[in-house]
């Protein structure tokens, strides 16, 4: 829930609340990393269509990635 407040903060300004994108990009990398590394030490005991929330949440960390390229790029607005 307090990855959700912070998604629609960051969504109402972006520019001013370019810190909250780069905690969510951590957060969704930092989820992703520990999941794919329990699916490799207990092989088997996750199903594997598990695997799309994760792939899911690395395409935001790109998506978020980008943006804050962009963001650097616009001149910080």
């Amino acid at each position: 829930m307090t990855f959700g407040i912070g998604y629609y903060m960051a969504f109402r300004d972006p520019y001013a609340n370019k810190n909250i994108v780069i905690l969510g990009m951590i957060g969704k990398l930092a989820f992703a990393t520990i999941f794919i590394g329990n699916m490799i030490v207990s092989p088997g005991q996750i199903p594997t269509f598990f695997v799309i929330p994760v792939v899911g949440d690395v395409i935001f960390a790109v998506l978020f990635e980008m943006f804050l390229n962009f963001a650097k790029k616009a001149g910080n607005r």
